[in-house]
Formats: C-alpha cells, sequence, structure tokens
C-alpha cells in the first residue's frame, strides 16, 4: 500500500493510525489521559484538557479515550468569556450586601443579580446565596412589636400580650408533642379499665360458681333416719317452722331414746373434719329448749 493509501485509511475515534503495512493499517487504543474524538489518521492521540485550578476550574467530565476532559468553574465563580466553547478562566461571582438580596443565582455563565430588599423583608448577611427574608411578626407570636426592623434588621419583639384573644398558635412541634402524651394517656387509661373489668367478671364468675355449688355435709346430716314414728316427725317439722333466727332442726332423732336428739349442723359440721375456710353455711337446724330441759 502506498503513503496515500494508507492517509487515505482511517482508525475509529479512541484509537490512532500505529503503522501501515502491506495494505493494511493497524491501529492502537488512546493510552490513558490522551484522546481521539473522531475517526482518524493521526499516528498519535491528543493530550487531555487540564482543569486548572488556579483559573478557578474543576473537571465537570472526566477524559476517556473517545472523549477530552471537560471543565467547569468552581462554587462562586462564573465564566463570561468562551475559548472555542470552552471556558479557559473563571472569575468569582457578585456577593450581595447587607440590605440586599439575591434574586437570580449564579450559572456557568452569569453572575449573581442582587436587589435592595423591599419594605417588611431584611437581608443581614453577606454572601451570593441568600435572598430577602420576612420580617419577625410579633403579632403572630403573641407579643408587643419593639422595632419594626430595617433592609438590614429583623424586627425585634417585646414581651408578651395579654392574652384576651390570642390568635398565635403553638408551634408545630408543641403540638406534635401533646398529641403524643394524650395518645400515651389515653392507652394507658385503656389498659387498666380493661384489666379492671376483665377481674371484675372473673370475680363474678367464681361468685356464682360459689353460691350456686350446694355445700357438702356429711351423712349424718343429710340422712334422715327412716325409722322414726310418723307423727315425731311431723312435730319436728312443726318445730322448723318455729325456730328462731330462721334456723332448721335436725331431722335426726333418736327412736330407740324416744326423744328428739337436736344438733345444729354447724355442730356436725365441726364433728365431719370439713377445713373450707372460703364458705361458711348458717346452722339452720337449731331448736327451741324443750321443757322437759329447763328443769335439767
Amino acid at each position: 500500500m502506498t503513503e496515500t493509501t494508507c492517509k487515505d485509511s482511517k482508525c475509529t475515534k479512541g484509537t490512532f493510525v500505529r503503522q501501515c503495512e502491506a495494505n493494511v493499517v493497524k491501529c492502537e487504543p488512546c493510552a490513558n489521559g490522551t484522546f481521539t474524538a473522531a475517526d482518524n489518521h493521526m499516528e498519535s492521540c491528543l493530550a487531555c484538557r487540564v482543569c486548572s485550578s488556579i483559573n478557578n476550574l474543576m473537571p465537570d467530565v472526566e477524559c476517556r479515550a473517545d472523549t477530552n476532559r471537560q471543565c467547569k468553574c468552581k462554587p462562586g465563580f462564573y465564566c463570561p468569556n468562551l475559548t472555542e466553547g470552552q471556558c479557559e478562566h473563571c472569575f468569582p461571582v457578585k456577593n450581595c450586601p447587607p440590605g440586599q438580596g439575591v434574586t437570580k443565582n449564579h450559572t456557568q455563565l452569569e453572575d449573581t443579580k442582587c436587589e435592595p430588599c423591599p419594605d417588611g423583608t431584611y437581608s443581614n448577611v453577606t454572601d451570593y446565596i441568600s435572598s430577602c427574608k420576612n420580617h419577625t411578626s410579633c403579632a403572630y407570636l403573641g407579643r408587643d412589636l419593639k422595632d419594626r426592623g430595617t433592609p438590614k434588621t429583623d424586627a425585634t419583639c417585646g414581651d408578651f400580650k395579654a392574652c384576651r384573644s390570642c390568635n398565635w398558635m403553638l408551634p408545630a412541634g408543641m403540638w406534635a408533642g401533646l398529641a403524643v402524651t394524650a395518645l400515651i394517656i389515653f392507652l394507658v387509661l385503656f389498659i387498666i379499665y380493661w384489666r379492671t373489668k376483665r377481674r371484675s367478671q372473673n370475680s363474678v364468675t367464681i361468685s356464682e360458681y360459689f353460691s350456686s355449688t350446694s355445700p357438702t355435709f356429711p351423712p349424718d346430716i343429710l340422712k334422715c333416719p327412716a325409722s322414726c314414728g310418723l307423727e315425731k316427725y311431723q312435730e319436728d317439722q312443726k318445730l322448723m317452722h318455729t325456730a328462731e333466727n330462721n334456723s332448721f332442726m335436725d331431722c335426726s332423732t333418736n327412736c330407740d331414746l324416744g326423744t328428739t336428739q337436736v344438733m345444729s349442723v354447724s355442730e356436725k359440721y365441726s364433728t365431719a373434719n370439713y377445713s373450707t375456710d372460703r364458705i361458711i353455711f348458717p346452722s339452720i337446724n337449731q331448736s327451741e329448749p324443750q321443757e322437759s330441759e329447763w328443769h335439767d
């Protein structure tokens, strides 16, 4: 291949012509720090652009084999003039003094725009990012106005007003705290109420159980002797209805002796060695003293 043929043959972007032999062009990738942005027949790659910090530049897009490095201005700087679409030097942006605020932030190509603060606003800093702020509303806070404020200073508030018709509101954080506190108190009271109600229901259930359960007496208390005569049994029944304190007479009798043996249920219940302490049943079988017993 002739020299002209080699010059007409190109390598793709990101590579360069290493050599041209035997009608074949040999291409080789660009090394680090070099690039070719288009198809070429160059014998070497181009050096990547350097973003000089002295000129207030910093990398925006890093260099690759097929792309040159892109630079931009550091924060707080702008580039009013471009050279072949690239900035060579950046200049500091303007700071807005106290009494003026930023109306338009700076860009890579434009400076900051400042304007005097209108009535009711102020700015007490010098920078290129702060806009004018509203004066503090003392009336909103429920306080007296001490100083109206200027374009360079904030308003000053005095003491709190007498709260006849307070139209100020608590901060949102305080409202949130009150709401959380109220919720916690409600949950605690609900849990206490629920536990108390549950214990009450359990107590009623146990009470109903014991009240509906008949006491267990020894057999000698419950059993009425079958050998007693009918007349003796009827006499005992009359005595049962006339007993004081609504007491009952024990139906057990001693037929052999021909006399009625009276023993209260409580006495027989104690002799039966029953040791329950929770349920105490009143004696309902207690007779009046007989005439024959007065002389004894």
